[in-house]
């Protein structure tokens, strides 16, 4: 997840020149279309929505801290799913939301195709896609690496 939110990071400051968050906008989406994609589905990982691997890792160390009735750990495991949905959210909605405080710009009109070269951007999507195919896959990978068989 975090990989590829720094490959992310790398592709916006060879392009953009900068990694700035506060100055994206929703001219972005169309400039990026696949570096955005990719920013969406790490971002969703981090945060621990279903089905991608981010969810499947606390999940299980959910379970472990019930198992051990370590309550404290929950609530920082929870905690930190919260604040990671607002940091994250708030970048999504950069991104994807017209800011209205902004004249009405054609931004998206504006803002031309700009991905960065295929050899930055393929390891970027491979990262993504394999948050979901990690989360899908879950039950067999933590069965192989437990050294039991996948149910």
């Amino acid at each position: 997840m975090k990989a590829c939110l720094f490959m992310i990071a790398g592709n916006l400051r060879m392009q953009e020149g900068h990694s700035d968050i506060s100055r994206f906008d929703d001219g972005y989406r169309k400039k990026y279309p696949w570096s955005m994609a990719s920013l969406s589905v790490a971002a969703i990982s981090m945060i621990g929505l279903p089905p991608l691997a981010g969810f499947f890792s606390k999940w299980y160390l959910a379970l472990g801290t019930v198992d051990n009735e370590n309550w404290l750990f929950l609530a920082v495991i929870l905690i930190s799913s919260l604040l990671n949905a607002v940091y994250f959210f708030r970048v999504l909605e950069k991104v994807y939301m017209k800011d209205p405080s902004k004249p009405d710009e054609k931004t998206l009109e504006i803002a031309e195709y700009n991905e960065v070269s295929g050899s930055m951007l393929t390891p970027t999507i491979i990262l993504a896609i394999s948050l979901f195919v990690i989360g899908l896959a879950n039950v067999a990978i933590v069965s192989v690496l437990l050294g039991i068989s996948p149910v």
